[in-house]
């Protein structure tokens, strides 16, 4: 009877089933796609504003956990494909245990299969794509977090209109016009004093306002100031002269005294201090003004040390002449919401303030005028709450008598007016203290909020001026971390990459595509009378845990052939014994005999705990035939 040919397609071997390595590829590329978007959502809320965007803070965490999660599932996906090439390439034409199949097969759900260290280091392209696929969670976990709301400091340009007393409208002194048309000084405002005790105790100037946003900006104008330095010599010694026969007198030391000259009309001394030297000209004693220097209205400080250090001194008096000059100020505000502010001058001289009565000819109705007395009438303030003494006995169980209201209430004064040592440096960081009481004082004077009733219920005074500001406050924006995101996904999906690379060359070797289904791996190890040899009983059928040790170590061999679908390719199965087939730790594999042997299964030796599996068809067949 004629055989019958087999036909042309029984014959052709069936091609790549390439379904696999595309889904492979599209996974991979949608995986890269969906990262990318990832960061570009982020790159778009990077420093916006929450409330600026219209989708709440919360859709866009669900956002970027969505896309974390499909770049997570898309990987694994297609590493999954690509770690199966390789196993089932690592398996052809080699023996591999069935433990060792059932590590591999597991790696990618079990994180316990990698206690077999030495498996996985003979084998280190699997190892990598079993680590890549384990690190990809990670990845999930890492990039959602790269997105995140901190509070950031904004700042836009706005325009505020500050409030302001200004010079020339006689709001800080007095202006008195005489009958015959000249005006003359009528005192310092009042109200001035209370505002001036509270700027002495803060030590800074009084609060300019209030705003809701933090606020700066600048402004400037023409002011009073004071410029502090040592006495001549010549007042030194005239202070001396009254003084040290005052100590001595009252067996005192007079620690600190105010002091200003006195009108050239008065009889006597130029220097007068109301406590020490009685004078009948009321016009001295009236307040501590200087009315009459012709060059700059000035005040003076005479400060001395204790009984006990004066006598080491070759000048137990130190006198600090601080006068009236007229300044440009150019000054920075910088005003919190909470309320703290921080008040910058910076002053330039332009030139010397006289005493008031000194001017000729004298005074007239104008605006020049008021602002003459008003910067007198801040001077005069100073020189109020700063004047007084402290008198300090020599005998220490006596009481001391402190008569200034500066140094009762400014700590600062207090502390830099008697320093230890009393030398030339401290008395220069107590001229510069004095500089700057009387700027607090000019620009709380100036600026400050006061309550109602320390002006008067009087506003008429006031201008107000509209100024370029700039508004500084804070507001939730989103920040992007840009690096965790990028190292993460680059790592995984650069792993991942690699891992298809790997796969693509174990297709080509073998000439076909696997999955890692049940039914894959029963067409490999087709051939079961083979391996009921193995498996003997109902318990190892069942598949039940645990696994026998001896099925564990039984070999299954992957047929390595030309081309798959040609029918040469055939599983089989065997078991180890002391003789068989070893891995050394380099991968090297010897050559087991057991392919070789053509004794009968009659004869055959079962190795202790293991079995071997019948012959098929033939008697001849070598111990563990293919199957």
């Amino acid at each position: 009877m004629r055989g019958t040919l087999p036909s042309k397609r029984e014959v052709l071997p069936p091609s790549i089933d390439w379904r696999g390595p595309i889904v492979m590829f599209l996974c991979f590329l949608g995986a890269v796609t969906f990262a990318v978007g990832h960061h570009v959502l982020n790159l778009k809320l990077q420093g916006r504003a929450v409330a600026e965007v219209s989708v709440d803070q919360q859709w866009v965490s669900r956002a970027g956990n969505a896309l974390a999660y499909l770049v997570k599932v898309l990987l694994v996906l297609a590493d999954g494909i690509a770690y199966f090439q390789c196993v089932w390439h690592h398996a052809r034409g080699r023996p591999t245990k069935l433990s060792q199949f059932d590590s591999m097969f597991g790696a990618l759900d079990n994180v316990l299969e990698f206690r077999h260290l030495s498996f996985w280091f003979r084998r280190p392209l699997l190892l990598l794509g079993v680590v890549v696929v384990w690190l990809i969670p990670l990845a999930a976990i890492i990039t959602p977090g790269t997105i995140s709301v901190v509070s950031a400091s904004e700042t836009e340009p706005t325009t505020i209109t500050v409030q302001q007393r200004e010079y020339g409208k006689t709001s800080y002194g007095a202006a008195v016009e005489a009958d015959n048309g000249t005006v003359f000084y009528g005192g310092e405002r009042s109200y001035l004093k209370g505002p001036t005790l509270a700027m002495l105790a803060e030590t800074e100037v009084l609060s300019v306002g209030t705003f809701p946003t933090n606020l700066t900006w600048s402004m400037g104008f023409f002011g009073p100031a004071i410029s502090c330095s040592t006495a001549g010599a010549e007042v030194t010694a005239q202070l001396t002269k009254i003084i040290l026969p005052y100590q001595q007198r009252n067996q005192t030391s007079l620690m600190y005294d105010t002091w200003i000259p006195r009108p050239v009309a008065s009889p006597n001394s130029t220097l007068v201090d109301g406590m020490l030297v009685l004078d009948d000209d009321k016009n001295s004693n009236l307040r501590i003004l200087d009315q009459t220097s012709p060059d700059a209205a000035r005040i003076y400080y005479s400060l001395a040390p204790d009984a006990t250090t004066q006598a080491t001194m070759a000048n137990p008096i130190y006198v600090i002449e601080c006068a009236l000059y007229n300044a440009s100020w150019h000054l920075d505000f910088d005003v919190r919401s909470t309320g703290e502010q921080n008040l910058t001058p910076s002053l330039r001289f332009e030139n010397w303030m006289p005493g008031w009565s000194s001017i000729k000819p004298a005074l007239t109705a104008s605006t020049e005028t008021n602002v003459i007395l008003d910067y007198a009438g801040l001077m005069e303030t100073f020189g109020a709450i700063t004047s007084g003494h402290l008198d300090y006995p020599n005998d220490p169980s006596l009481p001391f008598e402190q008569t200034s209201l500066a140094l009762e209430t400014s700590p600062v004064l207090f502390h830099d007016a008697f320093p230890d040592p009393f030398d030339d440096a401290a008395m220069i960081t107590l001229q510069r203290t004095f500089e700057t009481l009387f700027q607090n004082m000019t620009l709380s004077a100036r600026y400050a909020v006061l309550p109602r009733q320390d002006l008067r219920d009087d506003a008429s005074d006031w201008t107000f001026a509209t100024v370029a500001a700039t508004s500084t406050f804070a507001r939730n924006v989103y920040a992007y971390d840009s690096r965790d995101l990028v190292v993460a996904y680059a790592v995984v999906v650069g792993g991942s990459a690699v891992c298809i690379l790997l796969a693509m060359l174990a297709v080509a070797r073998t000439g076909a595509v696997y999955s890692n289904s049940f039914s894959t791996a029963v067409r490999v190890s087709r051939g079961q009378r083979r391996l009921d040899a193995v498996v003997q009983d109902d318990h190892d059928r069942s598949g039940a845990q645990p696994l026998p040790r001896r099925i564990a170590d039984a070999y299954i061999w992957v047929g390595q052939e030309s081309a798959v679908g040609m029918g040469t390719g055939r599983a089989r199965v065997d078991t180890a014994d002391s003789t068989g087939e070893r891995r050394s730790w380099w991968g090297k594999e010897q050559v087991m005999d057991l392919e070789k042997s053509s004794a009968p299964l009659s004869t055959a030796r079962v190795p202790p705990g293991g079995s071997v599996a019948e012959l098929k068809g033939r008697d001849s067949g070598g111990l563990g035939g293919w199957i």
